[in-house]
């Protein structure tokens, strides 16, 4: 089983979120557990149908599994095109003072994202 721990774990957030709903004070919040509870519950559903329960094939040990490093290696690629754009972006600001969009997107909001991007 491949989504056994999602599979409990959506169970039982879904039977809180029912426990909630039914013991909220306020109608706002029981409505919204409500919503929380059908979703988790569809979840559950879903996954319960695209399990399966056959035994799992057997793992070579001998293959080398470079899926998280193919995966790390785009993230990092992403967000390094946003971090130069973002750079490039706030130089050409800075060197172009009509180029700062006001008031989301000037300089003073621009530089601060450089070292986060």
């Amino acid at each position: 089983m491949r989504h056994a721990s999602s599979i409990i774990s959506l169970g039982l957030f879904s039977f809180l979120a029912i426990l909630a709903a039914a013991f909220a004070h306020d109608q706002a919040f029981a409505n919204h557990m409500w919503v929380l509870a059908i979703v988790l519950v569809i979840s559950v559903m879903v996954l319960l149908r695209r399990e399966n329960f056959q035994a799992a094939a057997p793992v070579d040990p001998s293959a080398y599994m470079d899926g998280p490093v193919r995966y790390g290696t785009i993230a990092t690629m992403f967000w390094a095109i946003i971090g130069l754009l973002v750079g490039l972006v706030a130089a050409l600001q800075l060197s172009y003072p009509s180029l700062n969009i006001e008031p989301w997107f000037n300089f003073g909001r621009m530089r601060p994202c450089i070292p986060r991007a």
